[in-house]
């Protein structure tokens, strides 16, 4: 895909209009290294952005190499990253984002008309959605169709995100800023062979680091880091594309620590791995705004402390979720909100004419779980999730949230008008609940905790599902005569060596 021509007028005119910087021999790049100290750039809070900008043009027409961010606090608006580049932050290096829009070109981002619509029916107050719609054209670092990019180093990006919430906003923690931000902060469109790698993110306006459309994409060993209450701070953001690798993570966030959307493109072969994730809100998530598939996804040795909801998937736009292997979990939920879900599928309607979606494939395995709240599974009753399992999971509650008393579920975004709920599952006073799923196994259970808190629940709710397997299930605690099984008598229910501890019954025929 070749760039935008009106972007790339925009971004030149932009940088063109800075003063002017006297080049010199010693500008020239330097056994492939282009220093930005070379290139006129000073340490301090006036923006640098020409003579970085500089730097990398240098480099690029060189036929590529490293532009040198040495030790220092630099400040930078929009940087266009070229092909054949990398990006490298030495340690004791600070590039900050400045603070004034002024210094964020437009940059022409792509707006379906799925994100357009979901923009006017969650803002419609025509200024605030004017609002919405000015900030996600504007970046820090933007590369387009480019390849062989990379932003390296143990140097930091600091954001300066709470210079563009409104005031107040972090001590009251909702809704969301009224004035425009630069949304995403560091973003890959239709990149091939990218490279980010051990830097250090931090306090971003918005979205961290922003992936759309790309390719064959490593991010190894960075560090995210943000306020619990700030807005829309995702750590890593996927819209569409493939081949993506993440690795040796840390994250810790206001939103989602994760986020997979396919609303312009399938989105094929993730994984993710030897990982921290914290997100007031959602630790993995996939969606929404999920139009095409979302297939053969893998996370390994991941450890989710202090969010909302560990493992989120919302499908309410009629894509898929395909062929998710989810193994070796630690997951302790805790959050300021009044639920906790350590895993959380919801596959629904967003609006009243949205397509139906599917959710086929999961497997779960190998997880030890701490929490307060309980596991959901719900599918439709005209799109039932396919083939469910749940492997060697080590559930132990504590302090239960009472679900009889709540109204409603997450559905990716509650401000949204006109939804339609399909049964709803989180009143079910159960420690895993299961609706609308088709084949159903469950190999390898162990749910603990003090009898006062396991006996407010049954263990395992079944409505609606086909074909179930429980295999090799311990349950222990218990409150006198409560039944370990609450079903609604539909589907075929196999259970193997059950073990049961005191005060757990067998459910009435």
């Amino acid at each position: 895909m070749r760039a935008n021509p009106a972007a790339v007028l925009a971004a030149a005119a932009f940088v063109a209009a800075m003063p002017a910087l006297a080049a010199a021999s010693s500008a020239l790049p330097v056994a492939g290294v282009c220093d930005i100290a070379r290139f006129g750039a000073v340490p301090g809070d006036a923006p640098q952005t020409r003579a970085i900008q500089s730097a990398i043009d240098a480099c690029a027409n060189a036929g590529g190499g490293r532009v040198l961010v040495p030790a220092g606090r630099w400040t930078t608006g929009t940087l266009i990253l070229k092909s054949r580049i990398e990006l490298h932050l030495a340690m004791g290096a600070v590039l900050r984002g400045s603070p004034s829009m002024a210094d964020y070109p437009w940059l022409d981002r792509r707006l379906d008309d799925h994100n357009k619509s979901i923009a006017q029916a969650v803002v419609a107050d025509p200024e605030k959605l004017a609002v919405n719609e000015a900030e996600g054209q504007r970046a820090l670092i933007y590369a387009r169709d480019v390849e062989d990019v990379a932003i390296t180093g143990f140097g930091t990006i600091d954001g300066q995100g709470e210079k563009f919430w409104d005031e107040g906003f972090l001590t009251s923690g909702m809704g969301r800023p009224t004035t425009p931000r630069p949304r995403p902060w560091i973003w890959f469109r239709d990149a091939k062979q990218v490279t980010v790698r051990d830097v250090t993110l931090i306090d971003s306006p918005s979205y961290f680091l922003s992936f759309e459309t790309s390719s064959d994409v490593d991010v190894d060993g960075v560090r995210i880091r943000a306020h619990p209450l700030s807005p829309n701070s995702d750590g890593i953001q996927i819209e569409g594309g493939r081949d993506y690798r993440i690795r040796g993570v840390s994250i810790r966030t206001g939103d989602d620590a994760i986020v997979l959307k396919s609303s312009n493109a399938p989105i094929e072969h993730v994984t993710i791995s030897d990982s921290y994730l914290e997100s007031d809100d959602s630790a993995f998530k996939f969606g929404t705004g999920s139009t095409h598939p979302i297939r053969h996804v893998r996370m390994s040795d991941v450890q989710i402390a202090n969010t909302r909801i560990g493992i989120a998937l919302f499908m309410k736009d009629g894509g898929a979720f395909e062929h998710l292997d989810i193994d070796g979990l630690s997951i302790v939920t805790g959050s300021r909100h009044r639920t906790d879900y350590p895993v959380y599928v919801d596959l629904d309607r967003r609006f009243p004419d949205s397509k139906l979606g599917a959710i086929r494939h999961v497997r779960i395995a190998n997880a030890r779980i701490e929490t307060r709240g309980n596991l959901l599974f719900g599918g439709h009753p005209d799109a039932p999730i396919d083939d469910l399992r749940l492997e060697n999971i080590d559930l132990t509650v504590a302090t239960p949230v009472d679900t009889a008393t709540l109204t409603g579920k997450p559905r990716g975004n509650a401000m949204l008008a006109g939804q339609v709920p399909g049964a709803d599952f989180a009143p079910v006073s159960a420690h895993v609940t299961a609706g609308h799923v088709r084949a159903l196994r469950i190999d390898g259970l162990r749910l603990h905790g003090a009898a006062a808190d396991l006996g407010a629940r049954a263990a395992l709710a079944l409505r609606q599902v086909d074909r179930v397997l429980l295999h090799d299930a311990l349950i222990s605690g218990g409150a006198p005569a409560r039944p370990w099984l609450d079903d609604d008598g539909h589907g075929e229910i196999e259970v193997r060596d059950l073990a049961l501890g005191q005060g757990w019954s067998q459910p009435e025929d």
